[in-house]
């Protein structure tokens, strides 16, 4: 009889323990998927001040990109820089003595439009990199959510492949208990017959 009540409480031992270890790698598995998906949150937020700027300068960068010269219009920066490249060229021909010439005017023309195209590029460089700062910064947030999937996914994965091994842990040594307790009750009989 005590090997009938061995085998029984083996048995149980055995299941409870199966099912214990898969509640506990689930439960391990639900943490690591906490703790992933925060730490995705955290690095989405760290980049979003970046993906914002960058996204607002997106409409100004097409309006230089379609009308460079409203950029220029009512412009201080290139009023102050035309203003002082034409007392150069007046200071320069009237020290020549050519200030009523017909070159004073395609020089003056001339400088208006390098002044114009520099100030244009410069502008252009400067919201390219914004705009490319947000982009860079959206791809980095695409990429950490798509990590975090890849790694929330396996983790799943694993926490799955726990719980089923739990279950056949337990069927197992119910199994096992169940062979052991007819095995015993063949020898008792045989025995008392």
């Amino acid at each position: 009889m005590g090997g009938f009540v061995a085998s029984v409480l083996g048995t149980k031992n055995s299941a409870d323990a199966a099912k214990d270890a898969g509640r506990i790698q689930a439960q391990s598995a639900d943490k690591s998927i906490a703790f992933q998906r925060e730490s995705r949150d955290i690095a989405r937020n760290d980049l979003q001040p970046f993906r914002n700027f960058g996204e607002s300068q997106i409409q100004p960068l097409n309006s230089l990109l379609s009308n460079p010269s409203g950029y220029l219009e009512n412009n201080p920066l290139y009023d102050a820089i035309n203003s002082n490249s034409r007392r150069e060229v007046f200071a320069n021909r009237a020290a020549r003595g050519k200030l009523g010439s017909g070159g004073t005017a395609r020089e003056l023309q001339n400088r208006f439009l390098a002044n114009g195209e520099s100030l244009i590029n410069n502008q252009y460089n400067r919201l390219l990199g914004s705009v490319a700062s947000g982009q860079n910064a959206a791809a980095g947030q695409a990429n950490v959510a798509q990590n975090t999937g890849v790694n929330v996914g396996e983790t799943l994965l694993q926490k799955g492949n726990s719980l089923a091994a739990a279950k056949v842990g337990r069927a197992n040594a119910i199994n096992t208990g169940v062979n052991d307790f007819f095995k015993l009750a063949t020898s008792a009989a045989t025995a008392g017959a």
